[in-house]
């Protein structure tokens, strides 16, 4: 028998409770990580740690609350749309600018290997951003093709 839309929202609302609880848990890892050393690299890539998983217990957090149920309207897409595309563009400038400076830091590696995981990892953030926006930008324009 094929499960009803509400058992598959009882099953994703479960997995969504204990993946909260993995993400407090690695809160709770990396703050203490982060309390026990003073490498600024180790600091810094803890709290981006840190920081992701605050995030996606929010996004987590924004699932379980049922996102279609605030449905906005296409007149209040239409009214931000130009600022969403405004932030899309500079993401991608942005974008650039990291693939820029991890190419010129390839060169050093050898040299520079802390520096280049940095700008590879803002490299990598720098195009999830720009894929979120995209995604968007196409549920945008696949439910609101008029905006």
């Amino acid at each position: 028998m094929t499960p009803t839309p509400g058992e598959h929202r009882g099953e994703l609302a479960t997995i969504l409770k204990s993946w909260q609880m993995a993400e407090t848990a690695t809160i709770e890892r990396a703050t203490e990580v982060i309390e026990h050393t003073g490498h600024p690299v180790i600091r810094l890539a803890m709290e981006i740690v840190l920081r992701d998983s605050e995030m996606h217990r929010r996004v987590q957090q924004a699932i379980l609350d049922g996102p279609e149920r605030q449905a906005f309207t296409a007149e209040e897409l239409r009214e931000i749309w130009k600022l969403v595309e405004q932030q899309s563009e500079a993401e991608e400038r942005r974008l650039e600018f990291a693939r820029q400076a991890a190419s010129a830091c390839r060169t050093n590696v050898e040299q520079l290997p802390l520096t280049y995981l940095l700008l590879t990892y803002v490299v990598e953030d720098e195009k999830k951003r720009a894929r979120l926006l995209g995604c968007l930008e196409n549920f945008q324009h696949n439910r609101y093709e008029d905006v």
